[in-house]
């Protein structure tokens, strides 16, 4: 199961969106995005880690 998103640092909801390899999360706000990972788990346990190799 997916960990629920925390909010971007610009204070912004993100969401998950589909990729050609799996999934990714953006902020619509200010444009930040994570790398595409296979499993919807593997990006949100990215985003919420805010690791800054992960973060564009």
């Amino acid at each position: 199961m997916m960990e629920k998103l925390k909010p971007c640092k610009c204070g912004n909801i993100c969401i998950v969106r589909v990729c050609v390899y799996g999934y990714y999360v953006h902020c619509h706000k200010c444009g930040k995005e994570t790398e595409c990972y296979m499993t919807e788990r593997q990006v949100s346990e990215s985003w919420n880690r805010r690791a800054d190799n992960a973060i564009k």
